[in-house]
């Protein structure tokens, strides 16, 4: 599958998501990557039962379309053994659902507002903000290019 370059550190747009081979373990083969799986998972059930005005200032409830595709985007990617979850699952204040890869040298947002397509923004230290789009319908994921 081919990858787009995101940062000078490795980090490409690829498919599916895999974390650094420093262990020679695959992401999916710990109890702990699945606990974050289920983790998330529940996250997302609790961002579905938010209603309007859920932040107290105002936020539109999560569109009901947008929690149902970023929960068929987690179903899809967590299929992959080498699939890493997101740090965090949190809704945006305009109905969007929202997943954070924070790590010490980057930081990735993933933004479900549209059932089709993912909008991608990319913040990694010393190098200039990325953002772009993918379809939704098709799983792109960030993986290491090492």
């Amino acid at each position: 599958m081919a990858s787009a370059p995101l940062t000078g550190d490795g980090i490409s747009l690829i498919g599916p998501l895999m974390p650094e081979a420093r262990t020679g373990k695959t992401a999916g083969s710990s109890s702990e990557v699945e606990a974050n799986w289920n983790h998330i998972a529940e996250e997302l059930a609790g961002i579905r039962e938010l209603k309007e005005d859920w932040d107290g200032q105002g936020a539109s409830a999560p569109a009901a379309e947008n929690v149902e595709a970023a929960m068929k985007w987690v179903r899809e990617i967590r299929s992959y053994p080498q699939a890493i979850p997101p740090s965090q699952v949190v809704p945006g204040v305009t109905g969007e659902v929202l997943f954070i890869w924070q790590k010490e040298a980057f930081f990735l947002e993933a933004e479900v507002s549209k059932r089709d397509q993912i909008e991608w923004t990319l913040a990694a230290r010393g190098k200039p903000n990325k953002h772009w789009v993918t379809n939704g319908s098709v799983c792109y994921f960030v993986g290491s290019a090492r």
